[in-house]
């Protein structure tokens, strides 16, 4: 068997995607993260930080529903999203120049910068007259998403 993390990862991520395709949400999720949690080489993180937030998403139908509706401790879900697309966009920027490959995923990157953009909005509750975001803390994330509290937030 082969020790090398990237080998290693990229069996998670094999495994992730194809219960991502198959609809299992909890596989794909625990499988993303078992793959980001071995640090992999930029292009399989970035395309593990996208799909995990794309499998998050489609587990809680966030972009069809009312902001007002989820509760907390589903906003959390909402909450690991943007950290996730915000990864994608950090690994693209520290590794474009030292990793030609990474290149290729401009399109990932443009998507998840635009993510991290459109959905910061996402369910701040006004009060009077102004924003008021909600905070968690890293301990309250919910309890699938390790790669999120290594990745050091």
């Amino acid at each position: 068997m082969d020790n090398d993390p990237n080998v290693l990862a990229l069996n998670h991520y094999k495994i992730a995607a194809g219960a991502m395709q198959a609809n299992d949400s909890a596989t794909a999720i625990s499988q993303f993260d078992e793959c980001l949690c071995l640090n992999p080489h930029a292009e399989i993180a970035m395309a593990a930080w996208f799909n995990l937030a794309t499998t998050i998403i489609r587990e809680h139908r966030f972009p069809s529903r009312d902001g007002t509706t989820i509760p907390d401790d589903e906003y959390k879900w909402h909450e690991c999203v943007l950290k996730c697309f915000a990864k994608v966009v950090e690994v693209y920027d520290a590794s474009v120049n030292s990793r030609p490959g990474v290149k290729q995923s401009y399109e990932m990157y443009k998507r998840a910068k635009d993510n991290v953009y459109r959905m910061t909005v996402y369910r701040l509750p006004w009060q009077n007259a102004t924003v008021r975001s909600r905070q968690s803390k890293a301990h309250d994330r919910p309890d699938s998403c390790f790669a999120i509290v290594s990745a050091k937030e």
